[in-house]
């Protein structure tokens, strides 16, 4: 990860544990969605402890560059490895007791209950300021104190206010709270398709996607930048994610938009716009689409189903706008010489996309659940890259 070092301040033995809790992380919920059975509050908060803890050691609480002072490299470990034992201690608890806990419920919590419930709230709010910044802790925090002090609001706003052992009760120990619907999708469907996504990258696919994409229209007027929304609405079919879109196809498509002549401003705004569109790309969509399934109670084959139109109206948008642009500055594609043969490029890797089509054809035509057709198509992914020896998946990179 990229917080995961400072100039090399994590040191070699964050480098090996990291990787190894996340591996572990994997393995969990491969095990979960294979034969797995757990209560929600147990698998929500072993969930939440695996993230929580990478999440502290990959994102230190402060940045220290080679030269900085032993007491403050001792500082930052107390924090990052008191936060992450707390981390496991909160989640472990639920997971250990859930049986007792769900008995006694909110109504009846007890003083360790309501302690590590506080305890719970802080490091969720911090995990999230140190990944995504103090927007979205700002407005918890206001949520949370709109639950203290409702009762100073004016009409239909105010309520009769709740106290501590209240709040932090139902926040940790209900579905109503930390553990409600986004930590559950996040626990089943996000977490299947996103190690299914790194699988299928690992695989070679997105390298496949990008080399067959720019063989196909790379010659064509403005051909890069054509390449890099081609290539972003495939990578988007396993991605979901317009970040990891970006670090697929940014690296390549951005240089050869500028190599043609298209301005650097405008190079990025392509990708950033074409990877965008990742999020709503069926099959593999964004989080929000379980979201959706959560919350509506309905398949995830009819918002896959749903998607497909805007989703292709999106990018031919972009293709439109990127079409006049180039007309209007003269830019042509790419040599033809400068490309290789769409046609070899899909028959010695287009094996590496029959995962995903594994994974639609387990969606529509039998009828699996996306989580199991998510962990069948993990396995595939594995399997089809020793079809052909040039694809061999190292057991290291497994």
């Amino acid at each position: 990860m990229a917080g995961a070092g400072d100039n090399q301040g994590q040191g070699k033995v964050i480098a090996l544990v990291i990787p190894a809790i996340a591996v572990t992380f994997a393995l969990f919920h491969l095990w979960f969605l294979s034969v797995g059975r757990l209560a929600t509050l147990q698998l929500t908060y072993i969930h939440l402890a695996f993230a929580l803890v990478l999440i502290f050691l990959a994102f230190p609480v402060v940045r220290l560059g080679p030269r900085a002072s032993r007491a403050r490299k001792i500082f930052r470990w107390a924090v990052d490895l008191s936060l992450a034992g707390a981390a496991i201690v909160v989640g472990g608890y639920v997971a250990i007791n859930f049986l007792e806990l769900a008995s006694k419920g909110a109504g009846d919590p007890d003083r360790l209950s309501i302690i590590l419930g506080v305890i719970t709230t802080v490091l969720v709010i911090e995990g999230t300021r140190r990944v995504v910044g103090l927007a979205l802790p700002i407005l918890a925090i206001l949520f949370i104190l709109y639950a203290f002090y409702g009762r100073s609001f004016p009409g239909m706003l105010a309520h009769r206010g709740y106290d501590l052992d209240r709040v932090a009760s139902v926040l940790y120990l209900t579905t109503d709270g930390i553990s409600g619907l986004p930590l559950q999708v996040s626990a089943t469907y996000v977490a299947a398709f996103v190690i299914f996504a790194a699988f299928l990258d690992v695989s070679g696919a997105g390298r496949f996607f990008i080399n067959w994409s720019n063989a196909l229209v790379g010659w064509v007027r403005g051909g890069p930048a054509k390449v890099a929304v081609m290539a972003s609405a495939l990578m988007g079919t396993i991605s979901g994610s317009a970040v990891a879109n970006v670090v697929s196809t940014g690296p390549f498509t951005i240089p050869l938009m500028k190599h043609v002549g298209l301005r650097p401003a405008f190079a990025g705004g392509v990708e950033a716009a074409a990877s965008s569109g990742g999020q709503i790309m069926p099959p593999v969509m964004g989080a929000a689409a379980f979201i959706m399934v959560e919350i509506l109670g309905v398949p995830y084959t009819d918002i896959v189903t749903a998607a497909i139109l805007p989703a292709t109206l999106y990018f031919i948008g972009i293709l439109v706008m990127i079409d006049l642009e180039v007309t209007r500055l003269g830019i042509r594609g790419m040599d033809r010489s400068e490309l290789g043969s769409a046609s070899r490029i899909f028959l010695a890797n287009g094996h590496l996309a029959l995962p995903l089509v594994l994974l639609l054809f387990l969606l529509f035509y039998v009828d699996y659940t996306p989580t199991t057709s998510a962990f069948f198509a993990t396995c595939a992914v594995i399997a089809s890259c020793y079809l052909r020896r040039g694809t061999f998946l190292p057991p290291r990179q497994i």
